[in-house]
């Protein structure tokens, strides 16, 4: 039988060992390791010191995506199309000057830190949730669980483009009168635009108020009658 090696303070690839836990069946010694991810697991000593275990899992995910994508994306001249959707994704929440800033930066709505510094980080993510290069068009779009949350890997995923429409703020159901519309329903209705509505509520504003205050022209009130 081989000598016994402690391990103990020993770092192999992303795992630290802290202390040596009973033998295998086998008769071999393991050790308690914390992986950098703050996950832990019992390895033993031999698969550690031959390279066979270097993570607690999370490392396997990652090497599968490199694996599987193609390297070579460039963000400059033809960027890939995943690139462009992380670059519209923080422009529209941080530019004021974008035409769609008043829906996402303008409520709040922010890009967490990971992905907003680092595309790599949000390549990964998607590549690992769903995201399809080769998707038709409105097939693969990344949509926001909660529709008034930020762009995070919590609250994001890839759905196509109709899954995202039924996501959207407009198909908010306001009940007046004994009448159920979506808010896009309400603002056809009643000749206002969906973002007054949705400012009003924004502002503390009642839902009821919200549809039924006058907006420059008074709201025909008889058009909810007769709907």
């Amino acid at each position: 039988m081989s000598a016994f090696k402690d391990e103990t303070g020993k770092r192999y690839g992303r795992l630290l060992v802290i202390r040596r836990e009973s033998s295998s069946a086998n008769g071999r010694a393991s050790f308690l390791c914390r992986c950098d991810c703050g996950n832990t697991c019992t390895v033993v000593g031999k698969c550690l010191r031959q390279g066979h275990t270097r993570s607690c899992g999370c490392l396997s995910p990652e090497l599968l995506v490199k694996r599987s994508t193609t390297h070579g994306f460039a963000p400059t001249g033809n960027p890939e199309r995943l690139y462009r959707v992380w670059l519209n994704m923080k422009d529209r929440t941080s530019n004021k000057n974008n035409n769609k800033y008043h829906d996402y930066g303008g409520r709040g709505i922010t890009v967490c830190e990971g992905w907003a510094d680092s595309y790599v980080a949000f390549r990964n993510w998607s590549l690992l949730h769903g995201y399809d290069n080769k998707a038709k068009r409105g097939k693969c779009t990344i949509d926001r669980i909660d529709n008034n949350g930020n762009y995070c890997p919590e609250n994001c995923r890839w759905v196509s483009q109709v899954v995202q429409c039924n996501n959207s703020r407009e198909n908010r159901i306001i009940k007046h009168n004994g009448i159920e519309l979506s808010v896009a329903q309400w603002a056809r209705k009643l000749g206002i635009s969906p973002q007054v509505i949705y400012s009003r509520i924004h502002i503390g504003w009642s839902e009821t108020r919200a549809i039924m205050e006058p907006f420059h022209k008074r709201v025909d009130h008889n058009a909810i009658k007769n709907y």
